[in-house]
């Protein structure tokens, strides 16, 4: 449990049975994290995802997307990372939806999920881009689909993506794998993603720390930048 309260920690959620079978076959203690040439991505930190902080329920009355409290939860270390990434002069990707997601078709299978273009898509005050940051509209999940993000980051020489955002179990989860599978190395920010489901959110990360990446706090991100 974490603290004195009943809260599992996500690595704490599955049964024994399957904790036993995933640690089988994770190879997590063979790796050693690292942060070598790193790139911040800071996805879909918007107004229409973050909403009001407030139970989901009451959020979700301003805007059928929003995570509301448990986005607000997270805010705080994502705004650190973005801070410590400008302290150190590193690249900062910010990642919204293409407002072509309303001629093409939503990142999801909801039929009237491409009018939620509409809504706020614009970034926090306490967590927007700056000129020197990149701006990368996505039609999809994964940041990778349909987007330039692989050309600019292989352009650059970037090995690692820092993963932070919503929703663990969606877009952070879809961006893990290409991250991986297009042979980046992958951290997520475990205090630094949110998600409307905690179950969604634990499991997500329970699946990209076994198989995609690394799942860290924010505390331990930072360790290996300084470093």
């Amino acid at each position: 449990m974490t603290g004195s309260t009943n809260i599992q920690h996500w690595s704490e959620r599955l049964p024994p049975e399957d904790a036993e079978a995933l640690a089988g076959y994770s190879s997590k203690a063979a790796i050693e994290p690292s942060a070598e040439k790193p790139v911040l991505m800071v996805i879909d930190v918007v107004e229409s995802f973050v909403g009001p902080d407030a139970p989901i329920a009451e959020a979700q009355k301003i805007s059928r997307k929003a995570c509301g409290e448990k986005a607000w939860v997270a805010i705080p270390a994502i705004v650190r990372l973005i801070a410590e990434f400008r302290r150190l002069g590193l690249p900062i990707v910010f990642t919204r939806a293409d407002p072509l997601q309303a001629h093409i078709g939503a990142a999801t299978r909801r039929p009237d999920m491409a009018k939620d273009i509409s809504l706020s898509n614009e970034f926090l005050d306490v967590a927007a881009p700056e000129p020197e940051d990149v701006v990368m509209p996505k039609v999809r999940a994964s940041a990778f689909f349909g987007t330039p993000l692989s050309s600019y980051l292989s352009k650059h020489n970037h090995r690692t993506l820092v993963l932070t955002g919503c929703t663990t179990s969606g877009c952070i989860r879809a961006s893990a794998v290409d991250g991986t599978s297009a042979g980046f190395n992958v951290l997520v920010a475990e205090d630094a993603v949110f998600d409307r489901s905690g179950i969604s959110h634990d499991v997500a990360l329970i699946d990209i720390d076994a198989k995609y990446g690394s799942v860290m706090t924010t505390d331990a991100v930072i360790g290996l930048l300084d470093g």
